[in-house]
C-alpha cells in the first residue's frame, strides 16, 4: 500500500557496498565554512532486519560526524525518521566529497527510499514524520 519500494537503494555488504554518499549542489548552501543553520532530515527506510545503520554529515574540515544511529526491529515495514542537526557545514568535506552519508554498521543489508532535507526545525515538517507504513510487496 506504499510506493517506497519501487524507488529504493540499499547496502550490499557481501560486495563491500556499505555506504551511500551524497553531495549537495555547490550553490545549495553558502560555502564559507560556517554552520548552515539547523537542518531537519527525514529518511524513509525499510525495516527488514535487526541491523544498524548511521547517518553522518559534514561538520567542517576533518569533522565528518555521526548524527544518529538507527537499529531495525525486522518489522518488514517502511519507517520514517526525522532529526535535526545544527552544526552542519556542507562543504563536501566527507569521504568521496560527500556532505551526508548513510553508513552500514554491521553485515546486514538495509534498504532506503528517501532522504529529505529542510532548512529549519522539525515543527515545519508534515505530521507524517516518525510514522511506520506497511511495506509494498515489490520492496523485497
Amino acid at each position: 500500500d506504499q510506493p517506497h519500494g519501487k524507488f529504493a537503494r540499499g547496502f550490499e555488504h557481501k560486495t563491500g557496498k556499505d555506504a551511500l554518499y551524497f553531495g549537495f549542489h555547490k550553490d545549495f548552501f553558502k560555502q564559507d565554512g560556517k554552520p548552515v543553520g539547523p537542518l531537519t532530515f527525514r529518511v524513509v527506510w525499510y525495516d527488514n532486519t535487526t541491523g544498524s545503520w548511521g547517518f553522518s554529515y559534514d561538520a567542517g574540515k576533518g569533522n565528518f560526524k555521526s548524527a544518529k544511529t538507527f537499529t531495525g526491529m525486522g518489522t518488514n515495514r517502511w519507517r520514517e525518521e526525522t532529526f535535526t542537526i545544527t552544526d552542519a557545514v556542507m562543504n563536501h568535506n566527507g569521504p568521496r566529497g560527500a556532505d551526508i552519508a548513510l553508513v552500514n554498521l554491521d553485515d546486514k543489508d538495509k534498504i532506503f527510499h528517501l532522504i529529505e532535507v529542510q532548512r529549519g526545525m522539525p515543527e515545519a515538517l508534515p505530521a507524517t514524520a516518525g510514522k511506520t507504513h506497511s511495506a509494498t510487496p515489490d520492496a523485497k
